[in-house]
């Protein structure tokens, strides 16, 4: 995954499915994790994979709305329809971010900074 420090498969601690840690994160990191735990853009997807393929998109539209200081010490968590999460972290997190689906299963992108301000 481009400047991969370190990766954990199955649950972690925080339950994650997969845990992947990275110098900095940006299109190109989220877009191997996309490759790792999707596969390539012409593979056959379930639904579930599908869904997960948009949300990580969905960050990666989000990238260039931040500085690269907040991406250097962020962590996203992409949370899957089967209740199953995706951990994607650079440095100690700081800054957190989550993909998500609403009720409407339109994909959600939650900043907790700007949540906890308002």
């Amino acid at each position: 995954m481009g400047s991969l420090i370190s990766e954990t498969k199955g649950f972690t601690s925080d339950s994650a499915k997969v845990y992947v840690m990275v110098e900095q994160i940006n299109k190109r990191s989220l877009g191997k994790l996309i490759v790792k735990v999707v596969g390539h853009e012409g593979c056959k997807n379930a639904k579930v994979e599908q869904v997960l393929r948009r949300q990580i998109q969905t960050c990666i539209t989000h990238i260039d709305n931040y500085s690269q200081d907040t991406w250097a010490d962020a962590r996203v968590t992409f949370l899957g329809m089967d209740g199953s999460a995706y951990v994607i972290q650079s440095g100690d997190g700081k800054k957190r971010f989550i993909v998500r689906l609403d009720a409407r299963d339109k994909i959600k992108f939650v900043d907790f900074q700007k949540l906890s301000k308002s």
